[in-house]
């Protein structure tokens, strides 16, 4: 019994710090779609969240595209919607709404937006 209540108070203020955090972050909700704008002019780069991780959302509008360029840190690159084509080392692989790729440092690379596209980088 001892031991279940000093587990207790050790979890306790862990959940209580946990609901709290969730209770912030629901205030705090936002839509993709709404921060990252498609532009017909040019791509849309925006820093959603920065910490010890970057967030990035971007917006390509059909035949947009990042081009060739290689990253200091691991990526994961997920496709909000749309459909793009990515490139890298000589391989093409399409990557369609829902699908996801992880890019290894300082692997040069890139992507183009096959329809309109909003897109997820983290890195």
């Amino acid at each position: 019994m001892g031991s279940c209540k000093n587990y207790l108070k050790q979890t306790l203020p862990l959940l209580t710090l946990t609901f709290l955090n969730l209770a912030y972050t629901a205030e705090n909700k936002f839509t993709l779609t709404d921060v990252v704008t498609l532009q017909s002019e040019a791509k849309t780069i925006t820093t959603l969240f920065e910490d010890k991780f970057k967030v990035i959302g971007i917006g390509l509008k059909t035949h947009q595209k990042l081009e060739k360029h290689q990253t200091n840190t691991k990526a994961f690159l997920l496709v909000q919607s749309g459909r793009v084509q990515f490139d890298m080392n000589k391989n093409r692989q399409i990557i369609s709404s829902g699908e996801y790729i992880e890019i290894p440092i300082k692997k040069e690379h890139e992507v183009k937006a096959l329809e309109d596209s909003i897109l997820l980088l983290i890195k």
